[in-house]
């Protein structure tokens, strides 16, 4: 006799009754001002629910409200808002610190950038140095471990800009941060790494930039390596604003990064921003193939010869293992790249042992203006050759129901699990309880074929609720994604979220989502 296992829908509801109790935690008290009135606490935390799409406690839901908005197409349920403690810092700017900027995920932990933060440095001020937040999930939800801030970081720094984590190591930028004189940003990148197994995180090394190439602008890490975009460096042979990208490498002794390579493109790339973007890929254990580590960089403003407005490029490197050197091996573009002017090709990149998703969010399509509403591209490598193919030619660009231009379709992108790609669309028009438009409040889609890896097979998608009426518009979810493929779960970065009422304004947030499929194929039990 076989019994047979719930089904992945009854879980599904189980599961979001239950998160619906664990939705509250961490509270949202740290992320309001000091001094808010108790007889105001019920009206702001109900406005802060339904600003992040979040019901009220479950005991108060009936059975069919509890569950209403489950995808079942992509399986994906939402079970943590996390937000940033700003509580013992002055007060924050108009866009608030933007927590959720950038984020990266590494199995329990998680690394979120939120380069707006203000505090108060003893040269430097206050102003919005930046920060950077670090989670750790146990007892089911997840707790602020650590918040790090660089005490020598110049105001306007933005440290935070971009994030990459690979346990024990946090790596961060700092692109805006200048020189003595302040007369460029070359950037900073630090490396933070923790000293045992729940310890706090500590300076590491640091890695100044190059002539105004505000360093630190994208980040990839991966068990030995660390790429560092630089997209406005100065080319040392001409002078030109054209980009570079700093690799460094981990010294096995000392457990430090050190600076391995700088690429910096021939030819005319002057203004083409090589460096905007990167991703990187390295077998995660050593001595399992692949024995090369790859690396994608973008360079969205790339103009090619007989255009006058830029295409954008992503470019292809590898480095064998038992090699020096990083080797150029293909260039990928737009196909007739003239007719995709200023699409912003390279923007955002992707990249695991064979898919590349590369994001265009300027992109325009039949029947939009410029700028357009963006599409993602993905191309596949042939192990054998070495070549990177594009994938779902021609087919329909398959955008979210109306569509409009601007709305940056593919202004972040991340790959998961079970072949999930997700695309962000940061600045999506959305709504107002009632029906009055709000702008730029973005949206994520999920993308899967049955087949497998795809750009076309559309899987569902996650935005925020209709806004309340003390939300504010332009919150961008989607400006920032990432997987964590072994645990299943997605994150997506909120950086621009918040309330209206006097003194608690913007702060931001990251949405965690986690896959709920596990008896979806009907496995049952002997």
């Amino acid at each position: 006799m076989k019994m047979t296992a719930p089904t992945g829908r009854t879980l599904r509801h189980a599961a979001v009754a239950m998160a619906a109790c664990v939705l509250a935690t961490p509270t949202f008290a740290n992320a309001l001002p000091d001094g808010i009135a108790p007889d105001e606490w019920q009206q702001v935390e109900a406005a802060l629910r339904a600003e992040n799409g979040l019901p009220p406690p479950a005991s108060f839901l009936p059975a069919s409200e509890a569950t209403a908005g489950i995808t079942d197409v992509h399986g994906l349920v939402r079970t943590h808002v996390v937000v940033g403690d700003f509580s013992d810092l002055p007060a924050q700017g108009e866009n608030g610190p933007e927590f959720g900027y950038s984020i990266a995920a590494d199995g329990d932990w998680l690394a979120v950038g939120a380069p707006g933060t203000r505090w108060t440095h003893a040269t430097h001020g206050t102003a919005d140095h930046g920060a950077v937040f670090l989670f750790h999930r146990s007892g089911g939800g997840w707790t602020l471990h650590q918040r790090i801030t660089v005490t020598n970081s110049p105001a306007g720094s933005r440290c935070g800009h971009a994030v990459a984590l690979r346990m024990p190591y946090v790596a961060f930028g700092c692109p805006e941060t200048d020189n003595a004189s302040g007369t460029q940003r070359p950037g900073w990148t630090r490396v933070w790494r923790q000293a045992d197994t729940m310890g706090q995180f500590a300076a590491s090394s640091g890695h100044p930039g190059y002539a105004d190439g505000r360093c630190g602008f994208s980040l990839a890490m991966t068990r030995n390596y660390l790429a560092v975009g630089c997209p406005t460096a100065l080319r040392a042979s001409d002078s030109l604003e054209t980009g570079s990208v700093v690799i460094h490498r981990r010294n096995d002794l000392t457990g430090v990064f050190g600076a391995e390579e700088t690429l910096a493109p021939s030819g005319n790339f002057a203004g083409a921003r090589f460096g905007h973007a990167v991703a990187m890929f390295e077998s995660p254990s050593p001595g399992f193939p692949p024995l090369t580590v790859r690396l994608a960089v973008g360079a969205p403003n790339r103009v090619y010869v007989g255009d006058v407005l830029p295409s954008g490029a992503v470019y292809m490197y590898s480095r064998p293992l038992n090699t020096a050197d990083w080797s150029l091996t293909t260039g990928l573009t737009l196909a007739s790249a003239s007719n995709h002017l200023l699409s912003g090709f390279g923007t955002a990149l992707a990249m695991n042992r064979t898919q590349l998703v590369v994001g265009a969010p300027n992109n325009a399509v039949a029947g939009s203006g410029l700028p357009g509403p963006g599409t993602a591209h993905r191309y596949q490598l042939d192990e054998v050759t070495s070549g990177w193919a594009a994938m779902e030619v021609g087919n329909a660009v398959n955008l979210p129901d109306g569509f409009h231009g601007g709305m940056r379709f593919g202004g972040a992108v991340a790959i998961g699990f079970d072949s999930l790609i997700a695309i962000g669309a940061p600045r999506t028009g959305g709504t107002f309880t009632g029906g009055a438009a709000a702008d730029e409040v973005g949206l994520v889609e999920l993308r899967r074929s049955s087949e497998g890896y795809s750009v076309n097979g559309y899987q569902g998608e996650v935005r925020p609720a209709p806004l309340g009426a003390l939300a504010l518009d332009e919150g961008h979810l989607g400006h920032s994604l990432a997987f964590s493929v072994n645990e299943r779960r997605m994150f997506v970065g909120y950086p621009r979220t918040g309330i209206t009422l006097a003194g608690a304004g913007r702060r931001g947030a990251v949405w965690v989502y986690q896959d709920d499929r596990i008896f979806a194929d009907g496995f049952q039990l002997p």
